[in-house]
């Protein structure tokens, strides 16, 4: 078991307070498209929590983004229980700013509930707002190692379940003398796997340098608590990943069509349309 404190996002700021409503899959392809694992879900939405246009390729979720465009990072939790999630921006940490670890706090989620993370978080009050930005402009190319420049991570932990201590056997005679049976088929049963498996997760091949990455924005009031939590395993039960460029980038992947080359209209009197007035002299 892994004891962690983690961030509990305050419910006086509207953004990050959970909620109960129902979770609506959106159609594949369609802007809005989401990263799925396991249940939970990642979207990249504006600054009024609309969806950024996305579009579906191979499995995975691309992005598009414009220049100096404010983000959030969205991930909802459709399970009864509470959950961690440890996010990554270009494989920087969004609280600490380290390069992305597993081992690293995260956000607390509540059940049915969902969380927006506005950010790189400065302090307990504060995040940088995160922004679109050029890679040489982005936080991950600025303080080094900016080789995941595009791509959002989620890793989500479950919380292990409480301890619930037994009440202590009635003294009769009766049940001491068949305990060593109960015992005896108590140990042949097969003990339970530590937490579960978590989805198969490969990066995807980074066949274009990516056109756009996320800025140390300005700076935004956006207060979290710090609570315990107890990870049920060291493994997270799924990961999850949003890729994001700007149009001509997801153009030139291939994700979507590139524009029409412009080509002039037909001029059904060339000799006529140009030559109403005097040329100038050659």
């Amino acid at each position: 078991m892994i004891r962690l404190t983690v961030l509990l996002a305050s419910l006086s700021t509207l953004a990050c307070a959970p909620t109960s409503q129902p979770l609506a899959r959106p159609a594949y392809g369609a802007p809005g498209l989401s990263a799925y694992a396991g249940g939970y879900r990642v979207a990249l939405v504006n600054e009024w929590g609309q969806p950024l246009a996305a579009y579906g390729n191979g499995g995975e979720t691309w992005v598009e983004g414009n220049l100096g465009q404010r983000y959030q990072v969205r991930v909802d939790n459709p399970s009864g229980r509470r959950v961690e999630a440890v996010v990554t921006v270009d494989g920087r940490d969004v609280i600490t700013g380290d390069p992305g670890s597993l081992d690293t706090r995260g956000y607390i989620i509540e059940p049915y509930g969902h969380v927006m993370i506005d950010g790189f978080r400065t302090s307990q009050s504060g995040v940088a707002t995160f922004r679109f930005t050029t890679p040489g402009d982005s936080y991950a190319g600025r303080v080094g190692g900016g080789a995941n420049i595009g791509v959002i991570g989620v890793a989500v932990f479950d919380e292990a379940a409480p301890v619930v201590m037994a009440p202590p056997p009635p003294p009769d005679d009766w049940y001491f003398d068949r305990g060593g049976d109960r015992a005896e088929k108590s140990m042949d049963a097969p003990a339970a796997a530590e937490g579960r498996a978590y989805d198969e997760y490969e990066p995807a091949p980074r066949r274009q340098a990516p056109g756009l990455g996320t800025r140390y924005g300005e700076h935004r009031y956006s207060p979290v608590t710090e609570v315990p939590f107890q990870r049920a395993s060291s493994s997270p039960a799924s990961i999850l990943a949003v890729y994001y460029d700007s149009r001509e980038g997801l153009a030139r992947r291939g994700i979507i069509a590139p524009p029409p080359a412009w080509q002039p209209e037909p001029d059904p009197f060339p000799a006529w349309s140009d030559r109403r007035y005097a040329p100038p002299p050659p």
